[in-house]
């Protein structure tokens, strides 16, 4: 970063600045302001280079957790979609066994989701 900063700088020749702020004829105050001047533009570039590093460097760690983000929903998709596999399969067989009509099978199934029910209740009681 500095030392795009300082290959800037050596663009500039001090003596055209000189020059053109009236300096060579030997104003010495003027000198002084215009050094004092230069520090402080010097200063801020650097302020400024370093300022824009840290953001760089936020981007990318910023990125970084995106990518982990994404990659989280993908698996969280990838598991919804088997989940959604999984209860279509059995709402299918389910289907099934009320379209045989039997009585006999639809009380042992509401049976078992009673049951099924009365033993998740009791457990996290």
């Amino acid at each position: 970063v500095n030392n795009h900063v300082m290959s800037y700088r050596r663009g500039v020749n001090p003596e055209d600045d000189r020059k053109r702020l009236g300096l060579d004829k030997g104003n010495k105050w003027a000198e002084s302001s215009v050094q004092m001047m230069s520090q402080e533009n010097d200063r801020q570039i650097d302020n400024l280079a370093n300022t824009v590093a840290l953001m760089k460097d936020s981007m990318y760690r910023l990125k970084g957790e995106i990518d982990k983000g994404d990659s989280t929903l993908i698996d969280i998709e990838s598991g919804l979609e088997t989940g959604q596999a999984l209860l279509d399969s059995n709402i299918n067989k389910i289907s099934r066994l009320l379209e045989s009509g039997s009585y006999k099978q639809m009380c042992l199934l509401v049976s078992f989701v009673v049951f099924t029910f009365f033993l998740l209740w009791w457990m996290i009681r």
